[in-house]
């Protein structure tokens, strides 16, 4: 059992022997501690104070604010790797170790902290940007289910959070939104009322989504439910930049993408999803997911900019091979 478990020692200036492990971040932190311990001969490399990926970062916060609780009996789900692997899928997390081999924790979602990359056109190297990509229709739930506080000793989630009726209702009543209390089954409802409209299909649920392993109260299932609404409606992007900008960057880090002045140089937030290195070439290759709503526009500015500068590259070589010639 995580939650419960006390730490095996005194963490300096950070926990105390006795505390306990009651959250998302402290159970992987707790996980990641005896993974590391063994790995690393005796000596725990987890990244704490200050910077990207600690877990310590405030950037957490509202991660650190839920209860968790799980007791794990299937020996395949006991491993390390495992129980890490759950808990970064139940919160939106991405672990992962430094250059220096420390391990460091994201929340990709955080929308609190200010972003410290930005990425302008400019910095996008010609010939790479893809298409903007909406979200795949069977990847739309607008009728969204959470499945929480899991009963071992019956093996079923004991309370639940449902919406119903986005297709054949008008609006919002009570019985369409089971297990929410006061307001916040309406707020729910008219977003995946919204999402509805857009798409028109209605998929069921997979129990990946649905079915809660850590979260054991209605805080955390509420927070969840929203979240899975706002998460399937973020649309993706790819581009490449040169090596010397991206070559620190890693999946879960968030950058901005700063628009030509057609669109004010209006700031997008968006978190790495995907990257690959390739210090021969040059170029660092992104997709990314946007957090913040695009201009209509942002795809077809892009693609004017790239023709020019995709002109200007290729009126640079005739030069160049001119002056040769010559």
């Amino acid at each position: 059992m995580i939650s419960g478990r006390l730490f095996g020692e005194a963490v300096v200036g950070r926990y105390l022997a006795t505390d306990l492990v009651d959250n998302p971040i402290m159970a992987l932190e707790y996980v990641k501690r005896n993974q590391n311990w063994d790995d690393s001969n005796g000596v725990a490399l987890i990244k704490h104070g200050s910077g990207a990926g600690s877990f310590d970062s405030s950037t957490l916060n509202e991660v650190y604010s839920f209860g968790i609780s799980r007791q794990i009996f299937d020996k395949n789900e006991q491993y390390a790797n495992a129980i890490a692997k759950s808990i970064c899928e139940e919160f939106y997390l991405i672990s992962r170790q430094d250059s220096d081999g420390y391990e460091c924790v994201e929340y990709f979602l955080q929308t609190d902290e200010t972003i410290a990359d930005s990425v302008d056109v400019g910095d996008i190297k010609p010939g790479s940007i893809g298409m903007v990509e909406e979200p795949e229709t069977e990847d739309i739930y607008c009728m969204p289910v959470v499945n929480y506080h899991y009963d071992n000793a019956f093996g079923l989630h004991r309370k639940s959070l449902k919406v119903l009726g986005v297709d054949t209702a008008s609006e919002w009543s009570a019985e369409l939104t089971q297990g929410f209390e006061s307001g916040d089954g309406e707020e729910v409802w008219n977003l995946c009322k919204a999402i509805y409209d857009k798409y028109k299909v209605v998929n069921p649920v997979p129990s990946n989504i649905s079915d809660q392993k850590w979260i054991c109260d209605y805080n955390g299932a509420l927070w969840k439910i929203k979240k899975i609404v706002e998460y399937q409606q973020y649309k993706r992007f790819s581009f490449a930049v040169p090596y010397a900008i991206g070559r620190t960057w890693h999946p879960g880090k968030q950058i901005n993408v700063t628009f030509p002045n057609e669109t004010n140089n209006e700031a997008i937030r968006s978190v790495i999803t995907s990257i690959t290195k390739n210090k021969n070439t040059d170029t660092v290759s992104l997709k990314i997911m946007f957090l913040d709503s695009i201009p209509t526009e942002f795809y077809s500015i892009l693609l004017q900019m790239e023709d020019l500068a995709l002109v200007e590259m290729q009126e640079r070589d005739d030069y160049d091979t001119q002056y040769q010639e010559v």
